[in-house]
């Protein structure tokens, strides 16, 4: 694996939650993966809200101890010249 230069260390190389084998690379840059969206929604039965939430946000549905909310989530699909696209 060709080595990346010119990075600062990752901090979770040294925080210790994390095993790293020794050829494991250390350098590099933090980027998330993917990203969390959550929307709190108003709507009566379980099933109405299954709907509007697949239909409107393209999320799940979840009716929780917090109130009724989709979560969705955006993931990296490319990195190409310094810029990240998310699906």
């Amino acid at each position: 694996m060709k080595q990346v230069k010119n990075f600062p260390v990752c901090s979770e190389t040294e925080s210790g939650k994390f095993i790293w084998n020794d050829d494991d690379p250390v350098n590099g840059i933090n980027v998330p993966v993917w990203k969390q969206l959550e929307y709190d929604i108003d709507c009566g039965e379980d099933e109405e809200c299954d709907s509007y939430c697949r239909n409107s946000y393209n999320a799940e549905f979840i009716n929780g101890k917090l109130g009724k909310k989709c979560y969705a989530y955006n993931v990296i699909n490319n990195i190409n010249n310094n810029l990240i696209y998310m699906i």
